[in-house]
């Protein structure tokens, strides 16, 4: 721990002013008057700090962190830790996911447990532990554990109705919480309500940094949005995405999708989907309340699900993406009067007949026969009112 780190502690009072302190800062105090009075000084402090936890019933040494803490603790927060991580379990990889999901149901159904237990397990021991917060209980927490605290949040706000038609997941929010087989007494939305503090949103520290940077990304040139000369200080939705972490992304993508999808002049960060259930879950948002970063992509993403919906149906069945229009039938025009027809006369003396097949007798001469030149187009012939349809589709195809 560096001099800084040690009187920085003593300032916040992490670290008991009573404490001597290390042979380096001692040596650093008797060198220079002016750290031993900013050691005196942060001593003053620290002490000042110290004495309120203890007024509102705190163990200052437990509730109060040092940096080296507050460092792992940020981290902690974004879900950048080790530990936080998912991890691989065999047990999982060799049990077929029926059974993982019929265990749990059985747990449910037949047990006092509900869903995102442990979840609630938690958030229950921090409200009753003085020298602990919610947020130290979300940083305990592995990222899978956060996406289902995330998931039972959005119960709270998602009117999905339950099979007693009693509104938005009450029947789920009203039980109370068993831990041991022993109720709490707590409601689980009690718990939900009271642990809101772990959701990000735009006034987030971090949240604001980030749609910053996004505010001041150059513009692109066509080359530069290939991915070409792209300027180092221009920050990608990748880049955005990591910059926040996995759990304030996962938290306004969820909880806050006005600023995860709405536009930067709106406050937002204007995300656009990455994934097929991403896609799936705009869809299936409200459009009428959305702003318009939120509208559109709600749009888009119906736009997306339907073409690639349509565009695989019809691989499948080997036709052609062609939606062909309807076909208006040809209108056949009412009979009304035409040209009398005048049926060949019996018996015409001027017109030559073929002539009798006499042995001896001369050729006869077939020229003898009237000529009728037909014009070009009636030598094209009739066409069928039938292929009228077939002709009219064929000329929008091509």
């Amino acid at each position: 721990m560096g001099l800084f780190d040690e009187i920085a502690n003593r300032a916040t009072g992490a670290t008991n002013p009573n404490q001597r302190m290390s042979p380096a800062a001692e040596r650093a105090m008797a060198a220079d008057s002016r750290v031993s009075r900013a050691v005196a000084q942060a001593n003053e402090r620290g002490r000042e700090i110290r004495q309120q936890e203890r007024d509102q019933g705190r163990d200052p040494d437990e509730s109060i962190k040092t940096q080296d803490e507050q460092v792992t603790a940020q981290q902690a927060r974004l879900g950048n830790l080790p530990e936080q991580q998912p991890k691989i379990d065999p047990m999982e990889i060799f049990t077929p996911k029926t059974i993982q999901v019929l265990g749990t149901l059985v747990d449910t159904i037949f047990g006092n447990k509900v869903v995102g237990q442990a979840v609630l397990e938690k958030l229950k021991a921090a409200q009753e532990d003085p020298n602990k917060t919610i947020q130290d209980a979300l940083n305990e927490m592995t990222n899978r554990e956060f996406k289902e605290f995330i998931q039972l949040q959005e119960k709270l706000t998602t009117p999905g109705m339950n099979f007693l038609g009693d509104g938005p997941n009450k029947a789920f929010l009203d039980n109370t919480l068993f831990v041991d087989d022993e109720d709490t007494g707590a409601t689980i939305r009690s718990l939900l309500e009271g642990s809101q503090e772990g959701i990000f949103g735009i006034d987030d520290p971090l949240v604001q940094n980030v749609r910053n940077r996004l505010l001041n990304n150059p513009e692109l040139s066509f080359f530069q949005n290939l991915g070409i000369g792209t300027p180092d200080e221009f920050m990608s939705q990748t880049e955005a995405l990591k910059a926040l972490g996995p759990r304030a992304a996962e938290s306004l993508r969820v909880l806050n999708p006005e600023i995860y999808y709405g536009d930067l002049d709106e406050k937002g960060l204007g995300f656009r989907a990455r994934t097929t259930q991403e896609l799936e879950n705009l869809a299936k948002m409200d459009i009428s309340s959305a702003n318009k970063g939120l509208a559109r992509a709600i749009a888009n993403a119906r736009m997306e699900l339907d073409r690639m919906r349509g565009g695989r149906d019809n691989q499948q069945a080997g036709i052609p993406s062609i939606v062909t229009p309807p076909v208006t039938p040809p209108v056949t025009p009412p009979a009304g009067p035409g040209k009398p027809i005048v049926p060949f006369p019996p018996y015409m003396p001027n017109l030559p007949f073929p002539p009798q097949l006499v042995q001896g007798a001369p050729q006869f001469n077939y020229g003898a026969f009237p000529q009728f030149n037909l014009s070009t187009y009636a030598q094209q012939g009739i066409a069928n009112p039938n292929l009228a349809a077939f002709y009219q589709n064929l000329g929008r195809i091509a």
